[in-house]
């Protein structure tokens, strides 16, 4: 267990590798340690680039687990590949699991891994209307 305080805590003036180390703590991503796929990664690493609140990683929400969740915002994003989609089954389970959590009030959005690496800016977009709702409505506005 990284323990950032106490490493800020032992930097300093004159103490060799300081610079780089408040450097790298600056970026560390605590979160991606519970990440269990690389789309994972790629979407806390998305949301970071495009300043986006850090989800919660691999939660169960009504017995299902999910990619990503944001609770201020009832929002559970997951991110789709080709292996998570091999048979009608698994395809059926993801749908299913969507509209129980519909059902239950969450929002559910999926977007693919290729989305995220090929369609950052529509990605971003999309996800902006929902955890940046203000900052649409100062872009709509004609003021």
């Amino acid at each position: 267990m990284l323990d950032a305080s106490e490493l800020q805590r032992l930097m300093g003036r004159g103490i060799a590798g300081s610079a780089a180390l408040r450097d790298a703590l600056a970026i560390h991503l605590p979160e991606l340690a519970s990440t269990r796929s690389e789309p994972e990664r790629l979407l806390l690493e998305f949301c970071e680039r495009h300043g986006f609140p850090i989800p919660l990683v691999n939660q169960y929400l009504n017995g299902w687990l999910v990619d990503a969740y944001w609770p201020d915002r009832g929002l559970v994003v997951e991110i789709d590949g080709a292996r998570g989609h091999r048979t009608p089954g698994q395809l059926q389970r993801d749908h299913q699991r969507d509209l129980e959590l519909r059902l239950a009030g969450f929002l559910v959005l999926r977007y693919t891994r290729r989305q995220l690496i090929e369609s950052p800016d529509a990605v971003a977009a999309d996800l902006r209307r929902i955890l940046h709702p203000a900052l649409d409505l100062a872009r709509s506005s004609p003021y």
